[in-house]
């Protein structure tokens, strides 16, 4: 188990090199490429932020003992980047070979949040709440 104190000096750690990273692009590239690269840097670590409290709500929901949720994070985060990889890849090559792919990806992320929407699955969520009544009161 790691420590708080040590977490928040990994964070620090990684904070500052991504921050170097972007002194160093301001330096060598100027400032467009810099602040490209900055608005992407904090975009994701606003999304990271987010993934930790969808790990714990995961974590609580299934019941997961401390001592085996690195090795499941871990796990999970090689599955994800593997799934990742492979949807983007077979994505960009359907996309390549037929524009109309486009629509059909399209067309599915509608159907999935209208059915989502539509029906009400007592529990099918950790709050046993619809998605769509917690999108729906937000902002609060």
């Amino acid at each position: 188990m790691i420590s708080i104190r040590e977490a928040a000096g990994w964070s620090v750690v990684w904070l500052l090199l991504g921050l170097g990273f972007c002194g160093l692009l301001l330096l060598w590239k100027g400032p467009v490429l810099a602040e490209e690269y900055l608005a992407g840097y904090l975009i994701e670590k606003s999304l990271s932020v987010d993934n930790i409290f969808v790990f714990a709500l995961i974590f609580g929901y299934f019941g997961i003992p401390d001592r085996y949720q690195h090795r499941v994070l871990m796990w999970g985060i090689i599955g994800a980047l593997a799934m990742r990889a492979v949807f983007i890849l077979v994505g960009a090559a359907l996309l390549d070979a037929f524009h109309a792919t486009i629509y059909v990806f399209g067309a599915l992320l509608l159907l999935t949040r209208s059915r989502c929407c539509a029906t009400e699955r007592p529990g099918s969520t950790p709050t046993g709440t619809s998605s769509c009544a917690r999108c729906a009161a937000w902002p609060p």
